[in-house]
């Protein structure tokens, strides 16, 4: 509607139709605006004396965009800013219905009201705050320092809401990453059942990795969990969630140590360590199956993506066959080593010189014993031994842990008789300060260049 100079629109409260040079709701004068985006009054031109933005303009108390023209903010969807107060509107409100309206029951009305003589001037109508008689006063304007504190709560609650939005994103994708590898997992314990308790196995190699590799994803996921401040209404969530984290990761590690342990048990030491493994084993499991029974993550619950039975069982089964396997295996090793012995010594019975046979070796502090007797391969009576060198392997079944040859063992026996083809007494031959540091159960000992003392046989 175009405006005129008895019917114009006031830029300043938004009332239509008035008729003289003031507005006859907020008293503004005719053509004046207030800037929308610091809050100058009494604005009459294009620009706003004081920040210079355009008429019309305004700066999205939401976001802060500046320079909006429409009814809402391009950038965020706030809306523009009304021209008028609420206030000020119901009042004229409630006048226009009080002044036009029949008077209530029981009113007294007291005159008729007073007519008007079109042919007398009126007062001078006067500019400023003073409205027309019967208009209601114009509603105080806000201030600038009011309005910057509207928009900076409007701004720090949008940015808290967007935090906690983004912060729940976030840990919600922590918990279905936490519900991936345990289902992921599901196939590790799964793939136990096919083993056949040989922990050198390629198989079991790979399903110890793997469950290393499991340990150590949890482990991670549960630091960046950890160093994340989660939402006011998941602590308690947050707290177990953390548990069920630690729980699985020690259950996972100690899975990966029963599956990691290679060595044969054979006696009581070996026994022993294999059975705290175990110990190990069950109690993390369940720690790990009380941490996460019930426990609903990312909407799911853990015990119905992973089952902790099954897996304690799978485990269980596995190490039955280690076992048998490794009993199989230690008396078939030992068997072999026996005959290779026993052949080794024949063929030293076949030398035409005198031989060590070695018939146990074992350690004595930082000493190596070798225990055996010395046979007369020649045609003469041996009286002495002077001396040695020796060639030792020490192994652990197949494993090589020291060696060394060519080591020099001076003995001096000097109270032998020894005729040909005939065994000495029992010797034992201290090695100063040549046993190793790890245990072992296999050997293979070669003595050569043996020097020895003679009386020889006369002939008839």
């Amino acid at each position: 509607m175009e405006e005129t100079l008895n019917n114009w629109l006031c830029k300043v409260c938004g009332k239509p139709d008035n008729k003289g040079k003031f507005c006859s709701r907020c008293g503004a004068p005719e053509g004046t605006w207030n800037c929308l985006a610091c809050g100058q009054e009494g604005n009459t031109g294009k620009f706003c004396p004081k920040c210079g933005a355009p008429e019309g303009t305004w700066v999205c108390s939401a976001c802060g965009t500046s320079g909006n023209t429409g009814k809402f903010c391009p950038k965020c969807g706030e809306g523009r800013p009304a021209p008028g107060t609420a206030t000020g509107l119901e009042h004229e409100s409630a006048t226009s219905k009080s002044s036009a309206g029949p008077a209530a029951m029981g009113d007294t009305i007291a005159a008729a009201p007073e007519r008007i003589d079109p042919t007398v001037p009126t007062a001078p109508e006067t500019s400023g705050t003073t409205a027309p008689k019967g208009d209601t006063p114009p509603s105080a304007p806000m201030s600038k320092q009011t309005k910057l504190i509207l928009a900076l709560i409007a701004v720090v609650a949008v940015a808290y809401w967007s935090f906690g939005m983004v912060t729940e994103k976030l840990y919600e994708s922590k918990e279905k990453e936490f519900l991936a590898i345990m289902t992921d997992s599901k196939a590790l314990f799964a793939s136990l059942d096919a083993l056949s308790g040989d922990a050198a196995a390629d198989e079991a190699k790979a399903a110890g990795d793997g469950m290393e590799e499991v340990a150590e994803r949890l482990g991670k996921l549960r630091e960046e969990v950890a160093g994340k401040t989660p939402p006011e209404k998941w602590k308690d969530r947050h707290e177990k969630f953390l548990a069920a984290l630690e729980k699985n990761q020690t259950l996972f590690a100690r899975s990966a140590a029963l599956l990691q342990s290679t060595e044969y048990v054979f006696d009581l030491e070996t026994r022993d360590k294999f059975t705290a493994l175990q110990r190990d084993f069950s109690a993390a499991w369940a720690a790990a199956n009380t941490a996460s029974t019930g426990l609903d993550v990312g909407g799911q619950e853990v015990a119905n993506v992973f089952s902790y039975p099954a897996a304690k069982e799978q485990m269980r089964s596995y190490v039955q066959k280690k076992l048998a396997f490794d009993e199989r295996y230690v008396i078939e090793k030992r068997q072999e080593y026996r005959e290779r012995h026993e052949a080794e010594q024949r063929a030293l019975l076949e030398k035409k010189e005198v031989v060590f046979l070695v018939g146990s070796v074992w350690k004595e502090g930082q000493d190596l014993l070798l225990r055996g007797k010395f046979y007369n391969g020649t045609g003469d009576v041996v009286t002495s031994i002077k001396d040695m060198l020796l060639d030792v392997t020490l192994l652990r079944f197949d494993r090589e842990i020291e060696s060394f040859i060519d080591f020099l063992q001076e003995e001096n026996i000097t109270n032998m008789n020894l005729p040909p083809g005939q065994f000495s007494f029992t010797a034992t031959l201290r090695l100063v300060g040549k046993a190793p540091a790890e245990d072992f159960n296999n050997y293979t000992i070669n003595a050569h260049k043996i020097r020895w003392g003679v009386r020889r046989a006369v002939q008839r």
